[in-house]
């Protein structure tokens, strides 16, 4: 299951997934991305996925209760929960930030998150190898100023995906904290006006490992993983 996938780096990794015989539950908030995606992955892949219609800005426990029932009635079992889902507003200071939007960006990075992992937990127990993969920045980075409630959900996000890892380090589910590195979307394009384009990989080549990373070809060494040092 991959929240955010109607996004750039999302819609990437469902397609990966789909390629190699599995089966992507595509979650997202927007209908029209996620009908869009269905159709391309049954073209290029020919694997129907299954269509999540869900903004994690609202996600409650009667939603995640849905979703698991729904899940229990069809793919019957998880074998991988990827945190994609993302919101950015642009670089501004503190004093700045609307309230409203201070706590929606905590719901999208951190709460919802943790309530769809732990929801979800009995179902990625029935995989051999599961994995549950939080999206994550170059945490330093985002030590610095002006990053406002996006910065301080990532911090919030690393943390969480550490103490999960922690947790379920003697079970057959592995928790990653994954450093994509630039890549092309419109997240980044809000944060980094003046770049060219192409000065940015594709997120295909970071979705290409998270996929390996997940189907355990790629071991990870830690719970943190920056891509970019994995190769190619």
């Amino acid at each position: 299951m991959i929240t955010g996938a109607a996004g750039a780096l999302g819609s990437e990794i469902a397609m990966r997934c789909a390629k190699v015989a599995w089966i992507p539950i595509l979650l997202d908030r927007n209908r029209q991305g996620l009908e869009q995606l269905y159709d391309r992955i049954v073209q290029e892949a020919g694997v129907e996925p299954f269509l999540i219609v869900q903004d994690i800005a609202t996600l409650n426990p009667q939603d995640c209760e849905d979703v698991v029932s729904a899940l229990e009635l069809g793919p019957q079992r998880l074998d991988a929960l990827v945190h994609c889902a993302a919101s950015f507003e642009g670089l501004q200071p503190l004093e700045q930030i609307q309230p409203d939007h201070w706590l929606n960006q905590m719901q999208i990075s951190i709460n919802a998150p943790w309530l769809l992992s732990v929801s979800c937990l009995p179902l990625l127990r029935l995989s051999p190898e599961a994995s549950i993969c939080f999206i994550s920045e170059d945490i330093e980075k985002l030590r610095g100023a002006y990053w406002g409630a996006y910065g301080v959900g990532k911090h919030g996000a690393h943390a969480l995906a550490s103490q999960f890892a922690a947790e379920l380090s003697n079970t057959s589910i592995q928790v990653l904290s994954l450093n994509p590195g630039p890549m092309r979307s419109g997240l980044r394009a809000k944060a980094h006006h003046s770049e060219p384009p192409n000065l940015a990989a594709d997120p295909g080549v970071a979705a290409e490992k998270i996929v390996q990373l997940l189907a355990r070809k790629i071991k990870a060494l830690s719970w943190q993983v920056n891509l970019n040092e994995l190769g190619s």
